[in-house]
């Protein structure tokens, strides 16, 4: 596997894109594809130091991170924030000129890893006041089946505690699960509806299948009412490209057929000997 020490900016194309310190992942969501990237290895933070000069040097100042978990920045097991490591991290980049963005796009975090201990250390260093994590569905039967590991519980603190450091979170909720009921609908609706009292923001998004994750060739549930009218209800409060990526769901699924019945029609049945 590739290890991180590789340089993701390029000065003669003038593209300094936000730097990767973490690939791979030690969950396994249902419905995701960085977990299947091997191992979880981090960016060596001497790494991180020599891009971060390059990208002050050119007038980029504003240090962003590509991360699955940004929290989880050189963790030791994958799952339990190292707040050291995150401290050295953010330290470093102010030191060399940056301002660094951790815990938003695009490096959101998860909402364990959104404790008193995590923001009472990084409140001073981040430069973001806008922190980023998955809800996904207030099902506990989906979250249990998408294999996030949370519970509705711990996202409704993740935001109190959020709130209470002055930071807005933003909560992504997947409409369109598959398996995804109006029982299902109705509980994670009421849901964001108290998220959004408690002064959070909700980025919608709509289930997309992609190759190679468990959900794959698992169709949609049907886009449910009660996501347009809350979106359109909360509007102010709400964002995200959940519309348009019912459609390229819808295209994906489509192709997805079509390849198969292709296949189907075309790959020999072997025969045994």
């Amino acid at each position: 596997y590739t290890e991180l020490v590789y340089k993701t900016y390029s000065e003669a194309l003038g593209a300094y894109p936000p730097i990767e310190i973490m690939r791979s992942c030690g969950y396994r969501c249902a419905f995701c594809q960085t977990w299947a990237q091997g191992p979880v290895r981090y960016r060596p933070l001497e790494k991180v130091e020599e891009m971060v000069k390059v990208y002050v040097k050119k007038g980029r100042r504003e240090i962003r991170f590509i991360a699955p978990v940004g929290f989880l920045y050189q963790s030791k097991d994958g799952k339990t924030p190292n707040i050291d490591a995150l401290i050295s991290l953010l330290k470093t980049v102010r030191e060399a000129g940056g301002l660094p963005f951790l815990g938003t796009f695009p490096s959101e975090t998860r909402p364990e890893t959104v404790t008193r201990d995590v923001l009472s250390a990084l409140k001073n260093l981040l430069a973001n006041r806008r922190l980023s994590f998955g809800l996904q569905t207030a099902s506990e039967r989906l979250l249990k089946l998408a294999k996030r590991g949370h519970d509705v519980a711990t996202v409704e603190e993740a935001v109190a505690t959020a709130r209470a450091f002055g930071f807005t979170p933003v909560v992504d909720i997947i409409a369109g699960l598959p398996g995804e009921d109006e029982e299902d609908v109705v509980a994670t609706v009421k849901t964001m509806e108290r998220l959004v009292s408690m002064g959070a923001r909700i980025r919608m998004h709509y289930f997309i299948p992609l190759p190679g994750t468990p959900l794959w060739g698992r169709e949609p549930s049907p886009p449910h009412r009660l996501y347009t009218e809350f979106a359109k209800r909360y509007r102010k409060k709400v964002e995200g490209y959940w519309e348009e990526q019912i459609q390229l769901s819808r295209r994906i699924i489509e192709t997805y057929r079509q390849i198969s019945g292709y296949l189907s029609r075309t790959t020999p049945i072997s025969k045994a000997s």
